[in-house]
């Protein structure tokens, strides 16, 4: 694990929190349509997605039992 692994995501999250907010301000002007967020949801879902496989890849290796 890399700290590339967390600035790809931090990326992602800026590039949400941006859109989101630029999203805010052309709601104020003009009203929008439900495929306005579509592009946002889609990002949301990747960042998870990469947030999930992140937690993988950091999770301790389970415990094998004694044997018996």
């Amino acid at each position: 694990m890399g700290a590339d692994d967390f600035d790809v995501i931090l990326q992602k999250l800026k590039l949400l929190e941006f859109g989101l907010y630029g999203l805010q301000q052309y709601g104020r002007s003009a009203p929008l349509d439900v495929e306005d967020l579509g592009p946002f949801f889609r990002l949301a879902e990747e960042i998870q997605g990469d947030v999930l496989a992140l937690q993988e890849r950091l999770a301790p290796p389970p415990m094998s039992e004694p044997a018996a």
